[in-house]
């Protein structure tokens, strides 16, 4: 089949694992992005090699019920966001049924028993790239499956504080790139306002760019800012310590170090697993504890805390705001993992692992027969996978929650109880 655009109409007929449409060409299945089930749309083959195809979407034909204006103005071609067309209704429903389908692979069956939405506008830290492409600025993210940039005006999904830093980090960046540079641009947004960190350009910074930088920090609620060239960091402009607060404790931001995608999501996390392990005063081990983000809501709710974590930055920050730093330690838990006789003193375990889950730790954990263990996952697949060794140990899936933080993205979060029968 030639790989020239060409274009064709077809009906969706079904909706991938990612719920992008499905559509025909010549016979074939052909995945259409943002579109819906039962549309019929005007697209074009755009790939087409080994058997594998790719449409873009052109026109629709005849709209879903389901189908709503965007957000954006650039939804469709900025690779950010994948459902803004989806009603409210139906985006809360495909993300259940993401959390469902990943447990049936599994044989598993369980109710959510609730569900938390963040919602646009809270997205705490955000990577783009500013670039001269042949004297043409583009500022932004990458189109969905290219590595062009799609220029930017504005991004709904953005905590506002950093929305607004958009024009005037365009119009100070700028008169820094020559043809073919650009800037890795690296936003988060900490309890006092924003860290920024800048990287990719190749070319040492001179005074007087350096300036015009601290000249935009001084004019803006940045926190600090720094510049990565090679594999030093630069701090030029800082007013404190950036922060972002875990219960009752404040734990500093280190440059391109993990957090969750909003402030309101480790509320949500938080929460639900100080509500999970119940009456305090219990001993409690938090497996992939990163900064505290779950750890340090526990250790205020009253209980005894012990973590473990892989990256050495995270835990020294964690060590540095805990009341109890003796009781967290770098541990890889990949190459690593606990023996069961290591939880033998422990009431409740707690896991966050990546997206990779926990399969190095979960049979052994299994095998301490702790009587209570909350697990939360970015990761519905890989936790359906860990819950079914647990189940198959004699635990039972006590409580279902699913955290939607990523709006208008595919991913979604996963937190499950697990009791012992």
């Amino acid at each position: 089949m030639s790989s020239e655009p060409r274009e064709f109409e077809t009906k969706i007929h079904a909706l991938s694992d990612r719920h992008e449409g499905i559509g025909k060409v010549d016979g074939q299945d052909i995945p259409i992005p943002f579109t819906h089930l039962g549309e019929t749309v005007r697209a074009e083959v755009v790939y087409a090699r080994k058997g594998l195809m790719q449409g873009k979407l052109l026109e629709v034909l005849s709209p879903s019920p389901d189908r709503v204006p965007p957000a954006c103005q650039h939804f469709g071609h900025c690779g950010g966001c994948q459902f803004q067309h989806y009603s409210e209704s139906a985006y809360k429903a495909m993300k259940a049924e993401t959390i469902q389908k990943a447990l049936s692979r599994e044989g598993l069956k369980k109710a959510l028993d609730d569900f938390f939405f963040v919602g646009p506008r809270n997205r705490r830290r955000v990577d783009f790239w500013i670039k001269n492409i042949h004297g043409t600025l583009k500022m932004g993210f990458q189109r969905m499956g290219t590595r062009f940039i799609e220029d930017i005006a504005e991004c709904p999904m953005m905590h506002p504080m950093m929305e607004g830093l958009l024009t005037p980090l365009r119009e100070t960046l700028s008169p820094l790139l020559e043809p073919r540079e650009g800037f890795h641009i690296h936003l988060v947004k900490v309890k006092a306002g924003v860290d920024i960190l800048l990287s990719g350009r190749k070319r040492v910074l001179s005074e007087t760019e350096q300036q015009a930088l601290v000249s935009f920090a001084e004019a803006h609620p940045v926190v600090r800012l720094q510049v990565k060239q090679g594999k030093t960091y630069h701090n030029l402009h800082q007013t404190q310590t950036p922060t972002v607060q875990f219960g009752n404790a404040e734990v500093e931001v280190t440059p391109n170090c993990f957090l969750q995608a909003s402030e309101a999501s480790d509320q949500i996390l938080g929460d639900l697993v100080v509500k999970a392990i119940g009456s305090p005063s219990q001993k409690v081990f938090d497996l992939f504890c990163g900064r505290g983000t779950l750890s340090l809501p526990l250790v205020a709710a009253g209980h005894d805390v012990h973590g473990a974590e892989g990256d050495l930055r995270s835990i020294q920050a964690l060590q540095a705001a805990a009341p109890c730093p003796e009781n967290f330690t770098c541990r890889d838990l990949y190459h690593s993992p606990y023996e069961a006789a290591d939880f033998k003193d422990f009431d409740a375990i707690v896991l966050n692992p990546p997206r990779t889950g926990a399969p190095a730790q979960i049979p052994t954990l299994a095998a301490a027969k702790i009587p209570l263990i909350v697990y939360v996952s970015c990761n519905p697949e890989t936790f359906a996978q860990d819950a079914h060794h647990l189940l198959k140990e004699g635990y039972t899936l006590r409580t279902l929650w699913g955290v939607d933080q990523f709006h208008w993205a595919h991913h979604v979060e996963v937190v499950g109880v697990f009791t012992r029968n």
